[in-house]
This record gives structure tokens, sequence and C-alpha cells, in this order.
């Protein structure tokens, strides 16, 4: 649902953004009318003046392009912003999700080699204490079946 709601502003956004632009290129450059004598004037007073940028001025052009890059800017920006945002959306998505599957197929995988394992450690476990208890009775000497022998009558 949010994924939605962004979208839905994003294209507000650019429809907002092309209003504009458009507003600017119909209405507001009508009031800067072609003038071609005041261009003319001004390109024969100033021969080092006369360029590209000084025409477009000139006619009232220039407000336009700045308004058009000015718009361009804008509408980058709040695309890097909205597009970072998708794609750190996306990302923790795919994330919980991937680790939600590995998790229940790792619970899964151990759910069947658990038990065998815990059963031989227990085993192995089981020998050594014996053999560390019987060690213990014996105070750390191997145990003697006959210990009568080595006793001397007198």
């Amino acid at each position: 649902m949010e994924r939605i709601d962004k979208n839905i502003i994003i294209l507000l956004l650019f429809v907002i953004a092309a209003c504009a632009v458009i507003t600017t290129y119909f209405i507001v450059s009508d009031l800067y009318a072609y003038d071609f004598e005041k261009i003319e004037e001004y390109c024969l007073d100033k021969k080092e003046g006369c360029d590209a940028i000084a025409v477009a001025y000139q006619l009232g052009r220039l407000d336009f392009v700045s308004v058009c890059l000015a718009a361009l800017g804008v509408i980058v920006g709040l695309s890097a912003v909205f597009g970072f945002l998708s794609i750190k959306e996306k990302s923790e998505y795919l994330a919980k999700k991937t680790s939600e599957e590995t998790t229940e197929k790792k619970l899964k995988e151990y759910d069947v080699t658990m038990p065998s394992m815990l059963e031989s450690k227990v085993t192995v476990l089981f020998d050594r204490y014996m053999a560390l208890k019987e060690q213990e009775k014996n105070c750390g000497q191997p145990p003697q079946d006959e210990w009568a022998s080595n006793v001397e009558d007198e």
C-alpha cells in the first residue's frame, strides 16, 4: 500500500512540474513577445555583446530556459530521493524475506540432523566421563585386579 502512495506522489509531482513548464512557455513567454527591431538595434550598437545568450535575454527566452532547468533540477532531486527510498524499502523487504526463508530451511535441517548428532556426542561424552570416574576411583593408577598378589606375607 505504501508503494502505491509513493508512486502516486511521484506522478503528481511530475504532473505539477510539467504544468509549470507548459504555463511558463505559453503564458509567461507571451509577455516577452519577439521584438526583432529591438534585437537588431542592440546587436548593431554592441557587436561584441550580440551572442546567443544576449539574444535569448532580449527575447525573454533565457527566463524560460532558467525555469526549465530549475524544474529539471527539482525533478531530478525528487527522483533521487524517492528512488533512494524505494531501493531502501525493496532491499529491506528482500533481506527480511531471504532471512525468513533461510532460517526456516536451516531449522528444518537441524530438526533432522540434531537428534542423531546429539546421540553420538552424548555417547562419546558419557564414555569419557565413565573413564574419568574410573581413574578418579583408582587415584590415577591403572586398576589392579589382583591387588592381593602384591602383599607380602610375614
